[in-house]
């Protein structure tokens, strides 16, 4: 199997799964927030713009003032924001960029976290030894 159809296998079965846990829990506050917003329409918020507002007002006319209705955008504008690092990465680098790319973003945003600080940690350790700036290798 290529990589670009493993990643498009990879995309619907995790979209498939988070549309069908989009309606498991309550609605947290930011969310319920951001829903409150979509039932009073104005061409801007204290902390961000319309956008936000009028995809929940497009969705929850569709589904309903419901969990699913509220969050439906999410799993979709992940997917297509998957999609977008992949073909992104697989242009700039190769193909197991883009795949590696795709499986990075998707993990959750706890472990990414500490990756992430091990990562610049031991590039900084990397950068005091070698005393420059280069960026070019191991």
């Amino acid at each position: 199997m290529s990589k670009t159809r493993a990643v498009w296998f990879f995309i619907a079965a995790l979209t498939l799964i988070r549309l069908s846990m989009l309606g498991s829990t309550d609605l947290e506050f930011d969310e319920a927030h951001y829903w409150m917003w979509s039932e009073r329409l104005a061409p801007g918020y204290f902390s961000k713009g319309p956008g936000i507002a009028f995809a929940i007002r497009a969705s929850t006319a569709i589904f309903g003032a419901t969990e699913f209705g509220v969050r439906f955008w999410s799993p979709i504008l992940a997917a297509g924001t998957s999609l977008l690092l992949f073909y992104f990465g697989r242009r700039l680098f190769s193909e197991t960029v883009g795949f590696w790319t795709v499986i990075a973003f998707n993990v959750p945003t706890r472990y990414r976290s500490f990756f992430g600080w091990r990562r610049c940690l031991r590039f900084g350790s990397r950068l005091k030894r070698a005393r420059s700036f280069r960026f070019t290798g191991r």
